[in-house]
């Protein structure tokens, strides 16, 4: 079996590694070594320890190419936990963590060489990375992973081994074409907006509304649109007024060519539940057209219990791909 046709179906490049496939590739012989470790030897010779910048030429195509600056250490010094595995001068192991907070990190990766992997390393890992952290003052470590992993199960059977919680709903995630999600009733003949209610470009709402708005704190952080920057779509990107008042909005970014994501939506809890809320999303849906736009991306918390059963009843069952993310945590520390 050819090992790049199955790295490439993750990454582009040849030495880039799906940090999860923990089971699929472990029928693969090692890009290093050919020789298959048996357990007497990863006990007795593998050594895992902190990386050091030197390292880094050597494992970065251990995990994914969001995170490899991390490896360069730098100005990520203070914020990562680097473990690698070894034996001898082969790498064939790394655990990557951040640092969210004083007292909080997040796993970005972990990955484990084919020929060394049912042997306990993983595990070991993810020990050595609680142990570390938990000497720096971490309470809290968290691992965020889609439902499509190829390999969920050898994943979230590894974080079950070394005492993590049950993955648990983060985001669903719902991927459409624009002519598929047409052929919903929502998009297809949509709700009329009340006539108290009028909606504007987002570019439009007066930066002292908003302001006002944030000093309210009336929703949740996930949901305000000044956290995901300013490079919003400008023709799909909605504030919802009732008088001189902002009560809502649709806050749509380009994510990719022609892939367009609707990132925040947020309507006043007291005037949710008269169709108002569908009215907007369908009045931003419809001014995709002609701005180059085919595909739509929606991501919806899980705190949001009435959006997350809103979306699975009106817009999933026109998406060609409906995926969750879930999210795992371990108390560490005192």
């Amino acid at each position: 079996m050819n090992s790049d046709l199955i790295v490439n179906r993750f990454f582009p490049s040849k030495n880039g590694f799906c940090l999860f496939a923990i089971k699929s590739m472990s029928v693969l012989k090692s890009s290093v070594n050919n020789h298959l470790h048996p357990l007497l030897d990863l006990r007795t010779h593998c050594v895992i320890r902190e990386v050091s910048s030197f390292d880094a030429p050597t494992i970065t195509g251990f995990t994914f190419p969001l995170y490899r600056d991390r490896l360069l250490l730098g100005s990520w010094k203070a914020k990562v936990l680097a473990l690698g595995a070894w034996i001898g001068s082969r790498p064939v192991g790394l655990a990557l963590c951040e640092k969210t907070s004083r007292t909080e990190a997040i796993l970005r990766s972990i990955w484990v060489e084919p020929d060394c992997r049912h042997q306990g390393l993983g595990l070991e890992l993810l020990q050595s990375a609680r142990t570390a952290l938990a000497e720096q003052g971490c309470r809290r470590l968290e691992a965020v992973h889609r439902s499509t992993l190829e390999d969920r199960e050898a994943f979230e059977g590894l974080l079950a081994s070394a005492g993590w919680c049950r993955p648990r709903l983060r985001m669903l995630v719902l991927e459409s074409t624009f002519v598929g999600m047409l052929r919903s009733p929502l998009m297809a003949n949509p709700p009329r907006l009340d006539p108290s209610f009028n909606v504007v470009p987002w570019h439009e709402v007066d930066s002292r509304e908003i302001e006002r708005l944030a000093a309210k704190r009336q929703f949740h952080v996930e949901v305000w649109p000044l956290n995901y920057g300013p490079d919003f779509h400008r023709e799909t990107s909605l504030g919802m007024m009732r008088g001189e008042e902002l009560v809502g909005w649709v806050v749509n970014h380009p994510k990719s060519p022609g892939v367009l994501r609707f990132t925040t939506s947020w309507l006043r809890e007291d005037l949710q539940g008269r169709g108002t809320f569908a009215a907007v999303i369908a009045e931003s849906f419809h001014r995709i057209s002609g701005t180059g736009y085919d595909h739509g991306i929606w991501t919806v918390p899980a705190i949001f219990p009435r959006m997350v059963a809103f979306a699975r009843r009106r817009l999933a069952p026109y998406c060609y791909r409906v995926s969750e993310t879930l999210g795992s945590e371990l108390a560490i520390g005192g």
